[in-house]
């Protein structure tokens, strides 16, 4: 077994064991290819990982939204071993307008502090995960 099939199956049993009902959704919305998240009815915070609940005012009246398509690259790095990430995989932080900054996998040639970016997603071994795309100019 190689080391992004081990990375994958520790993956999903972390989410079988670990998640919430609120994680469990956001799985099963990127099998459906939607990236969503959660956004509170009484006071409009956007959560992000979502929530059964609003991190702001913890009121449990939320609903689902769709995150935005395009952000920035906020920072980035490569390295040897990260959970879910295999060198010479590219992770970093996305600033999406409205919602914050995201954890992901990047893509692309030349990647630089804040080169626009698109979400996309990826099956690995059976898992669907975000991932975001350089935006080609």
């Amino acid at each position: 077994m190689d080391i992004r099939e081990i990375i994958s199956r520790a993956s999903k049993e972390g989410i079988r064991h670990y998640g919430d009902s609120a994680t469990l959704k956001f799985y099963d919305f990127l099998k459906e290819r939607k990236f969503m998240t959660t956004k509170c009815r009484d006071c409009s915070n956007i959560d992000f990982p979502p929530r059964n609940f609003c991190t702001n005012c913890f009121s449990e009246n939320i609903e689902w939204i769709e995150i935005p398509k395009r952000g920035r690259v906020y920072a980035f790095t490569n390295q040897k071993r990260a959970l879910r990430f295999v060198y010479p995989d590219i992770i970093g932080f996305v600033e999406i307008e409205g919602v914050g900054r995201i954890l992901t996998k990047l893509e692309g040639e030349d990647i630089k502090i804040g080169d626009e970016v698109e979400w996309d997603f990826q099956e690995v071994d059976g898992l669907t995960l975000h991932i975001f795309r350089k935006v080609k100019s």
